[in-house]
């Protein structure tokens, strides 16, 4: 949009001069990315930063050039990189929750990756995300599915991260509580006992993931309805996660 904007005043000095500044700073970070996988292509950034830097010099100088062999020359430089980065992420095989682009780099990946520095871990951060619960094994499938009709949510766990495992798994709706990462207050614990009173919940899953079994750090919603149904009923282990039937109280 910005280069749509700025193309018509190329023959400008202030056109032409932010024209070239974006070109080589797109340049310059594309190859900052690309430098975070050395082992990875590793001719594309010198040739994406050269070429960038030597299209920038066209662009100062596009009032003397043919138009579109210096816009076409922009705009295979600036896409260079993501193009790169697109066809890896459909070459590869991805699977879970959190799909990332671009290779892998040696220090994690999207969400899941801690605060680096040229990749070393940098002490006294937090991550925010550690990891979803495990897929969820046949048998623990087909209990959510079975009778699944029935609720408007078959199954609840805590977070989306969590939840979504489930639901990929199941195809079926999963409630999931404390929202993105644990920390949201929805629902109350009030609000959880009036959707299990009218049988809108069947099961509780404790999969073993971020924040089941271990609700410190969520929100205080998220840990008073563990705690109540921890206490209220009886666990059933079901592949690898912890199952609680919430149509039946201990």
């Amino acid at each position: 949009m910005g280069f749509g904007l700025l193309w018509p005043r190329r023959r400008t000095v202030a056109g032409a001069a932010t024209l070239a500044a974006v070109v080589a700073v797109t340049a310059a970070w594309s190859y900052a990315l690309l430098r975070r996988t050395p082992d990875w292509h590793p001719w594309l950034g010198p040739v994406v930063v050269v070429g960038g830097l030597v299209t920038a010099g066209m662009v100062l100088r596009a009032a003397y050039l043919p138009g579109r062999v210096v816009a076409g020359a922009a705009v295979r430089r600036a896409l260079a990189g993501p193009a790169a980065y697109a066809q890896e992420t459909v070459a590869s095989p991805r699977s879970g929750v959190i799909v990332t682009a671009g290779p892998a780099v040696a220090s994690g990946a999207g969400l899941m990756r801690t605060a680096t520095s040229r990749g070393k871990q940098q002490p006294g951060r937090e991550v925010v995300l550690m990891h979803s619960s495990p897929p969820p094994s046949a048998e623990l499938v087909a209990l959510l599915k079975a009778d699944a009709a029935s609720y408007r949510w078959p199954a609840a766990t805590l977070t989306s991260l969590n939840a979504a495992v489930y639901q990929l798994a199941t195809r079926t709706p999963v409630m999931a509580i404390g929202g993105f990462n644990g920390t949201d207050p929805a629902p109350t614990l009030e609000q959880f006992q009036q959707y299990v009173a009218r049988k809108q919940i069947h099961y509780f899953v404790d999969g073993g993931g971020m924040g089941n079994g271990s609700p410190q750090g969520g929100s205080d919603a998220a840990q008073r309805i563990v705690e109540w149904v921890k206490t209220t009923f009886t666990a059933r282990t079901v592949g690898t996660a912890e199952v609680y039937d919430l149509t039946a109280p201990a």
